[in-house]
């Protein structure tokens, strides 16, 4: 009721969004500035409305110094603020964290528009602008009041908090391999960082397309790095740390042909045939099964060095 959101908006001494709202449903704020008890506040709120563009505060002023707050994507979705985790019950809806990890994974301002119909494609109008600011102000309530703020013409999570994010460490540590000498300290390093982080999937439970594109861009980034790791431990002779790498994609990726291929090189490395064989079965029926086709020629002509023994000449 009216009633209920002065109450709330007391409490919690904000009332930014009860701003955004209102100028979407003047007639609303018009009754409620006739209703007893309630009308002099909502007139209060009517005036500001009529003579601010509600250009929320950026910094919050009464901040914490030791607020800080980390999100974590891979293997989950989760916020800690301070080190307490933020349960499921206090953001009253999934979309309300899916919100905040697509600002932080956008990483500059987006508009209302846009976020929307990320998160309600099919939703109409009327329906999304009250989604939205429900979902945000869900939010806010969960993190901070200030969390997201309104900058450049969109909506952005809060330049001045101190965020920390496993994702945005992901891409740094990845940019800063792709940046080094192949082979270099620097290089295994950052491709080191890569697999260390990526605990999962991205955010396996949103379901949303730009979560799903990101899921898969991940991945994708993770399974290059760590079968990158697999070829050097090959060439530096370290057969026990090829196999860890290249166990490690076939976990994530069973169909993936050349962590397959390095697995069995490896086992080879080590002179286990057998092991090597057991490895190429492993792919050959995971192919079979799902997606009714066998190895490449690649693949089948290593397996077919292992079966004569022929393989073993090239460790040699």
């Amino acid at each position: 009721s009216l009633k209920v959101v002065k109450e709330l908006t007391e409490q919690l001494g904000y009332d930014q969004f009860l701003l955004v709202e209102a100028r979407q449903l003047p007639d609303l704020l018009e009754y409620a500035t006739a209703r007893q008890g309630i009308g002099d506040y909502y007139r209060t709120v009517q005036q500001r409305v009529r003579g601010t563009d509600a250009e929320e505060p950026r910094v919050a002023a009464d901040l914490p110094s030791a607020f800080r707050i980390r999100a974590e994507a891979f293997g989950g979705a989760r916020v800690e603020v301070d080190g307490r985790l933020i349960e499921d019950i206090e953001w009253r809806s999934e979309r309300s964290k899916e919100m905040f990890f697509y600002l932080l994974d956008r990483g500059r301002p987006m508009r209302k528009e846009e976020i929307a119909l990320e998160l309600w494609p099919d939703a109409g109008p009327k329906q999304l602008n009250s989604a939205f600011h429900t979902t945000l102000y869900r939010l806010r309530k969960a993190i901070h009041p200030q969390v997201v703020v309104q900058s450049g013409g969109g909506y952005r999570v809060n330049p001045e908090f101190d965020v920390s994010y496993d994702a945005a460490e992901f891409e740094e540590a990845a940019r800063s391999s792709e940046d080094a000498e192949p082979g270099s300290a620097e290089w295994a390093e950052g491709l080191s960082r890569v697999a260390s982080l990526y605990r999962g999937p991205f955010a396996s439970s949103f379901d949303s397309a730009w979560a799903e594109q990101a899921r898969r861009r991940y991945e994708d980034m993770y399974l290059s790095s760590v079968l990158a790791l697999a070829s050097s431990a090959l060439h530096r002779g370290d057969a026990a740390e090829a196999i860890r790498m290249a166990e490690s994609v076939i976990a994530t990726d069973p169909l993936n042909e050349d962590a397959a291929y390095r697995l069995m090189e490896a086992h080879v490395q080590r002179g286990n045939l057998q092991l090597a064989t057991r490895a190429y079965r492993r792919l050959y029926d995971a192919m079979r099964s799902e997606l009714g086709s066998e190895p490449s020629p690649r693949v089948k002509a290593l397996y077919q060095r292992v079966l004569s023994g022929d393989a073993l000449d090239d460790t040699l």
